[in-house]
């Protein structure tokens, strides 16, 4: 039996361990650049005895932050001894280690490493204390649906807090359940405690669950949970519930130095920061971009992140809890019972904030997937024995295949039974920083890579993978210096969907064809359009040869390949210009375009910006080429027939005196019902 029992052990650590390391350098969570410089900056004030400083974050990530500042300097002090090891420009210094301005790739390697392992003995607890429990085959299946489980496995490879939350909260849990019901001693007690405080410690949210443990211990002393739960009395009870408190606070503080030295300003910090991140708008939801999605929110990330095995084998357990004549079905019911009642207020309690995000609900994953697996049992169980392991085969490998198949981007996975990631895309943000190291892969295969400038939004993300210079596609303003120099700009999904940082700007851009597209399920995560700087391979391919003065300040180089292809959606016509100024012209200079008929008169004219309004003429620095997009509407009044198509630059209604209107191309426009084709 106990060499039955270390097989499974190993087998679930096993498991977990080989998806967690798959390709363990990509993808980078937006998150994860956040907590690798915090984790160094922890650990780097705690050698500094700067103690105050380790008030990092209101999440507040402690656990991280030791996990992340120890792997790095362990990473460190190997280098000292392997010269290959996979950071070579680490120093052994410790200082100098736990300074990371801009970091790449490697550095994520041992915090991933280290995590890795760690979550994945707890998985391994996890299954020891759920076979005392609810069970050997419940606890089996349910942890063989968690260790596969696509959404958990995706979090729990980031180095973000949603890992270590989810595997220290259910661990303090089960361990209280099971004193709870008179399995174990005060030690047990303590051991639940010291988890929850590590779980609170990771993520703030992890308190979540505290309505919950309140809820079992009234339906215990109230004797609706006998015999399996005996009464003791809430004398006995709350000294009980305040030891366990009392030891989750000593964790706490133990933990995290700021306590230390500052405890009120850390109180004080925590609930002004929480209040913040309530409150931070931007989301989006159904299609919208909201300050506060409804509370639909996460019964629609449930049915949307989680695996059709996991969620039938939930919907099977919910329904025998739920009916009484089907409760006999449920082995273990009363502990069942007490399990269900986690993921349960920690949905109500998180649908109460307006900011909502899915992986908020990721650390009730490990509950429900005990859920899962008592379905699933009471569904094999009642089949007969049989086919019992057929079906228990089938059941884990079909979870293995979702997983496997992604692996390494598991975070993509959208539930297919319910229309996949094409669906949600409607519904829930999409992309959290997948798809940027395959931006980054196109990129450094470029010319000149290294020389080249990109802009995007989650620029640290890209910057990790990305040989050449990056520069951030800012939330709240862009100056004209940010247009004259980037030769790629990247959009991102999730900043298309919440229309970020201006809806303008993003149809500015995303007029024009894009150069690389990164997909997943058929969905456009990533796509890098050229910038208002061309590189040379760009200029090398334009329409016009030789250039075209318009005077001594400012010539026409060419025109992009997109000139003349009319979008017949809204009967425009895109037009890409390549300017090169001598000199920077007047801040009001405006390009003017003019539709001229066979006989040279003037049938539509139209004024406009350089770049779109975005870069000042007079900010252009001589020598500088720019990538400027117009769009020509036609009004429905124009009838079908050739034109000419001329360009000139004005100063107000004038035209400037260096600048001729040239003509560059016939200019075919059929209209057919009103439309142009």
């Amino acid at each position: 039996m106990k060499f039955k029992s270390l097989l499974l052990s190993t087998a679930i650590f096993s498991i977990s361990l080989g998806l967690r390391l798959n390709e363990i350098e990509i993808p980078l969570n937006i998150d994860e650049v956040k907590w690798i410089e915090r984790g160094a900056f922890f650990l780097n004030s705690i050698i500094n005895l700067e103690f105050a400083k380790t008030y990092i974050s209101h999440h507040p990530g402690v656990t991280n932050s030791w996990s992340i500042g120890i792997s790095l300097l362990g990473s460190c002090w190997l280098e000292r001894f392997f010269a290959d090891w996979h950071h070579p420009e680490l120093l052994a210094h410790i200082s100098s280690c736990l300074n990371i301005d801009e970091p790449e790739i490697g550095i994520y390697i041992a915090p991933r490493l280290l995590q890795a392992f760690v979550t994945s003995t707890c998985l391994v607890g996890m299954h020891v204390l759920a076979r005392q429990l609810i069970g050997p085959l419940p606890a089996l299946i349910g942890t063989g649906l968690l260790v596969t489980e696509p959404f958990f496995v995706a979090y729990q490879r980031y180095i973000s807090t949603d890992a270590l939350q989810a595997s220290f909260s259910i661990l303090a849990l089960l361990m209280l359940l099971l004193y709870l019901r008179g399995d174990r001693t005060r030690r047990a007690l303590l051991i639940s405690g010291t988890f929850a405080g590590l779980a609170v410690a990771t993520k703030i949210t992890a308190l979540f669950a505290l309505p919950a443990v309140i809820h079992w211990l009234i339906l215990i002393e109230q004797g609706k949970l006998e015999p399996r739960f005996p009464t003791i009395g809430w004398q006995q009870r709350c000294r009980e519930l305040s030891f366990w408190g009392a030891t989750g606070l000593v964790t706490v503080i133990a933990i995290w130095p700021a306590t230390w030295v500052r405890p009120l300003s850390v109180i004080k910090n925590l609930l002004t920061d929480l209040l913040d991140e309530a409150d931070r708008g931007s989301l989006f939801f159904f299609g919208h971009t909201t300050d506060a999605p409804n509370p639909l929110f996460y019964p629609l990330v449930l049915i949307y992140r989680l695996s059709p095995v996991l969620q039938i084998g939930i919907l099977i357990c919910l329904i025998c809890l739920i009916f009484v004549p089907l409760r006999k079905k449920v082995p273990n019911f009363v502990e069942v019972y007490a399990i269900a009642l986690v993921p349960f207020w920690v949905l109500v309690l998180m649908s109460i904030p307006d900011s909502k995000i899915d992986r908020y609900i990721h650390f009730v994953t490990p509950e429900l997937a005990l859920l899962a697996g008592t379905g699933w049992s009471i569904l094999v169980q009642s089949i007969g024995q049989t086919f019992q392991s057929a079906i228990l085969g089938t059941i884990l490998a079909v979870q293995l295949a979702f997983t496997t198949y992604l692996s390494p981007y598991n975070i993509t996975f959208f539930n297919p039974v319910f229309g996949g990631a094409r669906t949600a895309q409607n519904i829930l943000t999409i992309g959290q920083g997948e798809g940027l190291e395959k931006v980054a892969g196109w990129l450094n295969n470029q010319p000149d890579s290294k020389e080249i400038l990109v802009a995007s939004w989650y620029r640290d993300a890209l910057a990790t993978y990305f040989r050449g210079r990056t520069s951030e596609i800012n939330r709240f303003y862009l100056e004209d210096a940010f247009w004259l120099n980037v030769n790629y700009i990247v959009l991102y999904q999730n900043q298309l969907q919440r229309q970020l940082p201006d809806p303008d700007l993003l149809a500015y851009i995303s007029s024009q064809k894009p150069v690389y597209t990164v997909r997943f399920d058929g969905i456009n995560y990533a796509l890098v359009y050229p910038g208002p700087v061309p590189t040379s391979d760009r200029l090398e391919s334009l329409a016009v040869r030789p250039a075209v003065s318009l005077g001594t300040q400012v010539e026409l180089i060419g025109y992009g390949p997109s000139l003349f292809e009319v979008d017949k959606s809204n009967n425009r016509i895109p037009v890409t210009l390549y300017w090169r100024f001598a000199s920077p012209l007047p801040a009001n200079a405006l390009i003017r375009l003019e539709l001229r008929d066979r006989s040279g008169e003037v049938v539509y004219r139209m004024d406009s910006p350089l770049v779109g309004g975005y870069l000042s003429p007079e900010r252009v620095m001589p020598g500088t080429t720019i990538q400027d997009i117009q769009h020509l509407d036609i009004p429905d009044s124009i009838p079908s027939g050739h034109y000419y198509l001329s360009i000139g630059w004005i100063d107000g209604d004038r035209l400037l005196k260096f600048s001729n209107m040239v003509s560059l191309n016939r200019l075919e426009i059929v209209k057919i019902e009103g439309a142009l084709k």
